[in-house]
C-alpha cells in the first residue's frame, strides 16, 4: 500500500507546484469608454490596435504572415480568452504563447503589461505620440 502512496503524493504534489493560469477575457465595455475618451485620431488608432486581440491576428502572428484583416464582410473574432502565467500569455486557443519578461511581453508589437489582477491592463505606446494605448482584460 505504502509503495502505491508515495507516488500518488509525489504526483499530487507536482500538479500542485505548475504553474497555474489565471484566465483573462477583453473587457469590450471598459475599453469602449476608455478610447472614447481621447479626442482626435488617438482613440481611433487605439481602437484599431485593438484588432490584434483577435483569432485572425494572433493566427497571422504564428504564421509570420501579412493578412488583411478588414477586407469582405468578415469581422475579426475577438479572442475567446487569454491565460496570464508567470513567464508568458498564452493567446487563446490559438497555441501561440508570448514571454514575459519584467512587465514586458515579447509579441507582434510591444506590449507592457500595467495592472494585473482582478483587471489585466496591457499598454502599447503609439509612435510619435504621448498616447499610450491601454486594453483591459477581465477575470
Amino acid at each position: 500500500m505504502k509503495k502505491f502512496l508515495i507516488p500518488v503524493a509525489m504526483t499530487a504534489f507536482l500538479a500542485a507546484c505548475e504553474d497555474a493560469p489565471t484566465q483573462y477575457t477583453m473587457d469590450a465595455e471598459a475599453n469602449e469608454q476608455y478610447f472614447a475618451n481621447y479626442e482626435g485620431v488617438d482613440g481611433f488608432a487605439c481602437a484599431m490596435i485593438g484588432v490584434i486581440f483577435t483569432q485572425e491576428a494572433v493566427e497571422s502572428f504564428m504564421k509570420d504572415e501579412a493578412r488583411n484583416l478588414f477586407e469582405g464582410d468578415a469581422k475579426p473574432t475577438p479572442l475567446a480568452y487569454i491565460n496570464l502565467y508567470s513567464d508568458r500569455i498564452a493567446w487563446g486557443d490559438t497555441g501561440y504563447e508570448s514571454p514575459i519578461n519584467g512587465n514586458q511581453i515579447d509579441f507582434a508589437v510591444p506590449l507592457e503589461i500595467i495592472e494585473k489582477g482582478e483587471s489585466l491592463k496591457l499598454a502599447m505606446q503609439l509612435e510619435n505620440s504621448e498616447t499610450k494605448c491601454v486594453f483591459t482584460f477581465k477575470q
